[in-house]
């Protein structure tokens, strides 16, 4: 369907159900609620909170990963992917001004808990990227960097160069491969949850504290204990908000049809 200006408002369509599809978007966000709570409870309660020196345990630096990175690439990535869906009465520009905020936001989680995860590794003697979590992440990530750069430049800033038509295809290229940064952005916190489960609460596992050099036995997994428990839910309810996420996007009677 084409419209006459990349601004203009889709007709509604009586065969979509819009309050349908908003309630969705609304528990979407709602689940996003309830996971960064448990995050901080997770990471503040169990593990001692945040630090950007190990001065207590090496759990201080490396609570900042998940932090960000959830924030990051689960939270404000799934925000910033439907801005165009949510906010479709806005100016066409306005939108995609939102859209490139909130992923240049993401770039900065991003940077930040790269950081702590390769500090922690680099200060304790521990090998970076051996672990599937590590290179799905790093894909994710190298993906992320590609999809953003090029759509600064045909979208936002586009290039003279670039014709209508050429940017009609990157902007199918960018909706599917910004859809599929996110499902395995998602992936890679669910994986990274049960590696974190699998160091922190496996049978016979010590919980090192760089301080004073001593290990404890820690609780297994299997026990459920809390922390456990915590682990398991947010893992559970960030699938939960994947699948919302997923269900918004692929609906594409409920999206801003435009030129641009």
């Amino acid at each position: 369907m084409k419209y006459e200006s990349i601004d203009e408002e889709p007709a509604a369509r009586p065969d979509v159900d819009y309050h349908f599809w908003s309630a969705v978007a609304v528990v979407e966000v709602f689940l996003f609620l309830i996971v960064l709570p448990l995050l901080l409870v997770y990471t503040i309660y169990f593990h001692d909170g945040f630090a950007w020196e190990a001065h207590n345990t090496y759990l201080t630096i490396f609570n900042v990963h998940p932090l960000c990175m959830v924030l990051g690439f689960v939270v404000l990535y799934s925000q910033g992917a439907l801005v165009y869906r949510v906010l479709r009465k806005l100016p066409k520009m306005v939108v995609k001004l939102i859209h490139a905020a909130i992923m240049l936001s993401v770039v900065v989680c991003t940077v930040v808990g790269l950081l702590a995860v390769f500090t922690l590794h680099n200060d304790n003697n521990i090998a970076n990227l051996y672990s599937l979590h590590s290179w799905m992440g790093l894909t994710t990530v190298i993906l992320f960097g590609c999809q953003l750069l090029a759509g600064l430049m045909i979208f936002l800033l586009p290039f003279p160069c670039i014709t209508h038509g050429q940017r009609e295809i990157a902007k199918l290229w960018h909706h599917k491969l910004g859809f599929m940064i996110y499902i395995l952005a998602a992936l890679t916190v669910l994986s990274g949850l049960q590696e974190k489960a699998g160091f922190g609460l496996g049978k016979h596992n010590c919980k090192v504290r760089f301080a004073n050099g001593t290990c404890h036995i820690e609780y297994a997994y299997e026990d459920k204990r809390p922390e456990g428990i915590v682990l398991n839910l947010i893992g559970l309810f960030v699938g939960l908000s994947m699948v919302g996420v997923v269900a918004i996007v692929t609906e594409t009677d409920w999206r801003r049809h435009s030129e641009d």
